[in-house]
């Protein structure tokens, strides 16, 4: 009895080793492209982290003007923001950057958590007022923190936007 070998259909052995070793080719070719991509893409998010975080540390240095305030709300998320105010209370002045006021000292007595305004007719919530030093400057802290962008900054409006920041 003979066992007849049966050869595979298609092209022959030659012209398959070819195409594997020209697929493999184009696989390190994309491979290397998309670890150049990473790359691009990791360099670009740690240079607006570190504008972030320079601009932070203007906004702490006491009352700043509109224009660094504007360059900040290009730059700053919400909780960058919220980290400034949370600083700048710590360090004993008002949360609020365009504020050059020092918060006041606790007078003893226990504050509850609201605090009610007559003036106002509102109510308030005591905890995020305790780092500022009044009510107004709560409201426009908190009307500047609610324009920032949520979105990253390396995400936001591509890579000749972020350019143009930094």
């Amino acid at each position: 009895r003979r066992v007849r070998i049966r050869r595979a259909a298609g092209p022959p052995l030659q012209a398959r080793q070819r195409v594997a070793a020209m697929t493999k080719k184009d696989d390190a070719a994309k491979a290397a492209a998309n670890k150049a991509d990473m790359e691009r893409r990791i360099r670009a998010k740690v240079s607006c982290d570190k504008a972030a975080y320079s601009i932070q540390w203007r906004l702490l240095e006491g009352a700043v003007d509109e224009g660094t305030l504007s360059v900040a709300a290009q730059i700053l998320q919400p909780h960058h923001y919220d980290d400034v105010e949370t600083e700048r209370a710590l360090d004993g002045q008002c949360g609020n950057p365009r504020c050059a006021g020092k918060l006041p000292k606790p007078d003893g007595r226990s504050r509850g958590r609201y605090h009610f305004s007559v003036a106002d007719k509102r109510v308030y919530d005591s905890e995020g007022l305790r780092r500022f030093c009044g009510i107004e400057c709560a409201r426009t802290s908190r009307e500047y923190a609610a324009g920032l962008s949520v979105t990253a900054l390396h995400l936001r409006e591509g890579e000749a936007a972020v350019q143009r920041l930094l």
